[in-house]
């Protein structure tokens, strides 16, 4: 399935299943996925990792793709445990739409949170060139 609206979530650290911050939302559905552009950063003092959509790393970026049956109520919750506070103040992250590859080889479109373009990475971010947060952390 393919489709310029946004079909669900696409998640790359603590929203992950057994992750901290799993219970959150409850979506109908979580498929494991990959994101083919990007680079993945851990932030070690802070438990959690950002994409970074600016440049490409060596490797797509695994997650899933959560689907939900309100999408629009999910995402405000997302928002605010994302920190996204409006264009007036500062954000970490932003959220944008991408295209999301399941591992059956099926496309979707998706929101993801990723570094805002006009924030820095926070210091002591550590590349993640395998793209797969939970097997790279330091």
């Amino acid at each position: 399935m393919n489709s310029a609206e946004p079909q669900g979530v696409f998640v790359y650290g603590t929203l992950l299943s057994g992750r901290g911050n799993a219970r959150v939302v409850r979506p109908v559905e979580r498929i494991a996925a990959t994101l083919n552009r990007g680079l993945l950063y851990g932030l070690p003092d802070r438990g959690y990792p950002v994409l970074d959509l600016s440049v490409d790393g060596p490797a797509p970026i695994r997650g899933e793709l959560l689907r939900f049956d309100d999408l629009a109520a999910a995402l405000r919750i997302l928002d605010r445990l994302e920190g996204l506070r409006g264009p007036w103040r500062f954000n970490l992250y932003r959220r944008g739409v991408v295209e999301v590859t399941t591992d059956v080889g099926h496309l979707y479109s998706a929101w993801v949170y990723h570094l805002a373009e006009d924030a820095r990475l926070p210091v002591g971010a550590v590349a993640l060139p395998r793209g797969d947060w939970l097997s790279e952390s330091p």
